[in-house]
């Protein structure tokens, strides 16, 4: 789903009236006496009931209701049935028919999405993963603020093909964002899935690895063989790449070899016969040159540096490393043998 303004328009709020039929009486409490200008407090009761109606208008109407509402004049009552109807538009998705009601569901779940959104409710996360995730990148957010409760909705997430995009988009903010409940293994094992999507979904993953400058996916910034001649694919990668090896500048010898050791795990997996010790001479190298580093003995970790990169080339040459996976390790390795002197 694209990201679209969540301001309700008034084309769509009269359509809205013509379709359930309502008149503002239905939904709001009238005063005795009230001047015209003055628009009548909101009848909380009525529109919940609103809330739970089998008509889409309905609903759709009452959500935007409730959201020109401050939070902090929003009965408990309506937010526990606002969480609870994008429980049920989860469990129970409509499916629209046409193209007119496409839109409207599609302005209704922003909408709803939105309302939970403001009242910054965690019992929300699951709906606005599985129906909002595509809706804003507040969503996105959210979902990354409710902590380890966002792993587990992000994996379902992952299950519907259409939202992938936008689950790599937030699977690269939490990595981004290195909360301290996230593990090493948690850590590895999104950067895994997301590494595992780049041959269907190179411009995500090239958009992930530049907007969260994550340097351990650039082994993975090249386009599959049907997308060589993809301009659009080959401008994002190369813009990634681009943003990567300004990182590289940034970070020390110690956060270079980190993401190098990351990085090389990461193609290395499940590798075989010369790739595999290719990989596991690559590793070592990384595991010493980082000791060296750690008891400041620069002369010892330039040494093993220049070896890694060395033993790195062959395997190029020999076909055990693709040609960016040699790119990945030579210019991670020099980068953090430079940034020594910095």
């Amino acid at each position: 789903m694209k990201h679209r303004n969540r301001t309700i328009s008034a084309a769509r709020f009269q359509l809205l009236l013509a379709i359930v039929g309502l008149t503002c009486s239905t939904l709001i409490a009238p005063r005795v006496g009230a001047q015209e200008d003055v628009e009548p407090p909101l009848n909380f009761r009525a529109v919940v009931r609103e809330l739970r109606s089998s008509n889409l208008g309905v609903r759709s109407l009452a959500v935007a209701r409730l959201n020109n509402v401050p939070v902090s004049e929003t009965p408990q009552y309506a937010r526990d049935a606002l969480v609870a109807l994008i429980e049920r538009e989860v469990a129970s998705p409509v499916h629209p028919t046409t193209e007119n009601e496409s839109e409207i569901y599609g302005e209704y779940i922003i909408e709803l999405v939105e309302s939970i959104l403001r009242l910054n409710d965690p019992r929300g996360l699951h709906g606005v993963a599985i129906l909002g995730i595509g809706t804003s990148l507040d969503a996105q957010r959210f979902i990354v603020r409710q902590g380890p409760a966002a792993l587990p909705a992000l994996e379902k997430a992952w299950k519907m093909s259409n939202v992938r995009p936008d689950v790599v988009a937030t699977w690269g903010l939490l990595l981004a964002s290195a909360p301290a409940w996230l593990s090493p293994d948690a850590r590895y094992t999104i950067l895994k899935r997301i590494a595992g999507a780049a041959p269907t979904m190179p411009i995500s993953i090239a958009n992930v690895a530049r907007d969260d400058s994550i340097l351990s996916l650039m082994p993975f910034l090249t386009p599959a063989a049907a997308d060589r001649d993809d301009a659009i694919v080959t401008e994002t990668i190369e813009k990634g790449l681009a943003v990567l090896r300004q990182r590289m500048h940034t970070l020390s010898p110690a956060a270079l070899l980190s993401e190098l050791s990351l990085g090389t795990r990461l193609f290395c997996e499940g590798a075989r016969g010369n790739r595999l010790g290719a990989c596991m001479a690559v590793q070592n190298s990384i595991v010493t040159a980082t000791q060296h580093l750690a008891a400041s003995e620069a002369p010892a970790a330039h040494d093993v540096l220049r070896a890694l990169v060395a033993r790195a080339e062959q395997a190029g040459r020999s076909g055990a490393f693709s040609p960016m996976e040699l790119t990945f390790v030579r210019e991670v390795a020099i980068a953090a043998d430079s940034a020594r002197s910095r």
